[in-house]
């Protein structure tokens, strides 16, 4: 990616090197901020997605960073807003209990499994997938059994097992268990059908009574756990362990597991978190400081980096090995309750919410968000560019933000514009740590750092759409009036006879020094003093060119006022024949820039 000119819109988003980057950027709204002033309304409605690479510390609550989240309500097929879990069986399908209904992801939208596949129930208060790969659904009429997509009920309708809300299935050595009427059942085959019974007889009740309100249930592969009156209860083999607060588990509704890759089981209720290191005997305490939120549903899941997450009273929480970091609107989380939670096996976060649908955090651990709430400036943004000493520049709608190495947050660019400069459409570093910013009401400063003043070194005569600084020194002016080049001295049209006076929006570089440039009128090239207007064979027109990018190998990718991505080879002639990029997303896309990273 270059490093002297990256923008986008509605805020900006940071990826860390180590995601996976596609060869070509697309729909991240705005580099050079093309046809800005037709196309900015658009821009405002699209996602932002850009790669860059920036490491920010966390502290406290996680004020530095911003949440991009998609959201998933009935447009996305959801019957209901209300989720109360989130599973991800061994096929890969995620899905999501509502209180109307169970849900299946598909990739793209939720589809219904209810009746017609014989899952005939609304409340769905619990699911779990059993080491047979069988999907147990919990719902207040009853259990049901299946493979995802066809189900039966456990029971006769007379004999209904109504599932208590919250973690109340799990499995262990081939039975399942399952608590309802705050009772633990257990689950066994019998012929072709289930046979359900009370795990504890009256005498076991009687003998310990915490066994008579049972209030969730998790098998860590070698014990059964359980909340059981305001204890926690474990069983091994048949035998009962009442774990109380010598042990490190205070007296309060135990209604939460999760087993980490390390072998710790934590365990939760709405005002304690806890911790069992494997062979310890007694829980840690890792409580959230002012947990209070009473529900049934407070999920916690680890993330590939073995951080536990889990709701917090107003957001969501993330344990990091020290101490708890909270995102909450601060972030862009909306004031939501948070009833499930799931990381899944592609690495993707899903959030279910009490109201508003399934959300999903995009970019989790590969992107890092700034918005206002981070002291970005103004969106939609424009152009960035790294300043010598490290220093992030954000060119946005009213001047710009910088990020200063280290910092946690954005703070206004020392940049001193005019009066009546509007919206930043580029930036360019100098080698001496200067910065060059373009406006495009025709304004380009120099900033200069160690003096920390601003200079205005030019003022272009049409509106500037984009800037580029070439390996010569040589600024140019992609502006709505044609081409203009500036050489540090004089700014003069550029162009000649070859090039009109036409909008241009993009130029490039390539490995031989000559500039290309890409506009209403074509693509055209500079090749050190002649100009050509090159022929573009194959696209769907030979003008309305909007973007482009040259490898160092000759590769040209080309994109315009029409969908699609085109591809060519670079020559010395004057035409240049291209291929269509054939690619789904794409081909029903407008793209907004075109870059290659480091690795091309």
């Amino acid at each position: 990616m270059r490093e002297d000119a990256d923008a986008w819109t509605l805020g900006w988003s940071v990826r860390h090197e180590h995601g996976d980057h596609g060869a070509v950027k697309a729909e991240a709204n705005g580099l050079a901020a093309s046809s800005l002033q037709s196309w900015r309304r658009r821009f405002a409605a699209d996602v932002v997605v850009i790669a860059c690479i920036v490491l920010l510390a966390w502290a406290g609550r996680a004020h530095a960073q911003a949440i991009s989240l998609a959201s998933f309500t009935q447009a996305q097929g959801l019957g209901s807003l209300e989720d109360n879990c989130l599973a991800q069986d061994r096929r890969g399908f995620v899905y999501v209990c509502t209180e109307n209904g169970l849900f299946r992801f598909d990739g793209h939208v939720f589809q219904r499994i209810g009746a017609a596949n014989g899952l005939r129930a609304s409340f769905i208060a619990a699911i779990h997938q059993d080491s047979a790969e069988r999907l147990w659904v919990g719902t207040r009429t009853g259990l049901f059994v299946g493979d995802g997509q066809h189900f039966t009920p456990a029971s006769e309708p007379s004999n209904a097992l109504l599932v208590d809300p919250g973690q109340t299935l799990a499995d262990l050595h081939g039975r399942l268990y399952a608590v309802s009427q705050h009772q633990l059942w257990a689950i066994d085959a019998a012929g072709t059908g289930w046979h359900a019974s009370q795990l504890f007889d009256d005498a076991a009740r009687r003998a310990t009574p915490a066994l008579d309100d049972v209030t969730s249930v998790f098998a860590d592969g070698h014990a059964l756990w359980f909340g059981c009156g305001k204890s926690l209860c474990q069983s091994v083999d048949g035998h009962l362990q009442v774990w109380g607060d010598s042990q490190g588990i205070p007296a309060d509704t135990w209604t939460s597991y999760l087993h980490t890759h390390d072998g710790t089981l934590w365990v939760r209720s709405p005002l304690y978190i806890r911790a069992l290191s494997p062979g310890g005997n007694t829980f840690a305490n890792h409580d959230l400081p002012g947990a209070h939120v009473v529900t049934a549903y407070l999920d916690m899941i680890e993330d590939d980096q073995a951080r536990v997450l889990t709701r917090a009273d107003d957001g969501l929480a993330r344990w990091d090995g020290r101490a708890w970091r909270v995102f909450n609107g601060s972030n862009g989380l909306p004031n939501i309750g948070i009833d499930a939670l799931l990381y899944d096996r592609s690495h993707v976060l899903w959030i279910g919410t009490y109201g508003h649908g399934v959300l999903q955090w995009r970019g989790y651990d590969q992107f890092q968000s700034w918005q206002a709430a981070q002291g970005l400036d103004s969106s939609p943004s424009w152009a960035i560019a790294r300043a010598g000493d490290g220093t992030l520049w954000v060119g946005d709608e009213l001047g710009g933000s910088v990020l200063k190495p280290g910092a946690t947050r954005l703070t206004p660019w020392p940049l001193k514009a005019p009066p009546l400069a509007q919206e930043t459409t580029g930036l360019h570093a100098l080698p001496d740590g200067d910065m060059l910013a373009a406006y495009y009401s025709g304004e380009v400063l120099r900033y200069h750092a160690r003096q920390g003043t601003t200079e205005e070194i030019l003022h272009s005569p049409a509106y500037i759409h984009n800037m580029w600084g070439d390996s010569r020194g040589w600024l140019w002016l992609c502006t709505e009036r044609g081409l203009y080049q500036f050489d540090g001295h004089t700014l003069q049209h550029a162009g000649g006879d070859v090039v009109p006076d036409n909008v241009f929006h993009d130029a490039k570089e390539d490995a031989k020094g000559r500039m290309w440039f890409a506009g209403e009128a074509g693509l055209f090239r500079f090749d050190h003093g002649v100009w050509t207007h090159v022929r573009v064979v194959g696209a769907p027109s030979d003008k309305a060119f909007a973007h482009l990018d040259v490898l160092s190998d000759g590769t040209l990718y080309l994109a315009g006022n029409f969908d699609g991505l085109w591809k060519g080879q670079l020559t010395d002639g004057d035409t240049i024949d291209v291929q269509h990029v054939v690619d789904d997303l794409l081909d029903d896309t407008r793209i907004y820039f075109i870059e290659h990273d480091r690795r091309g």
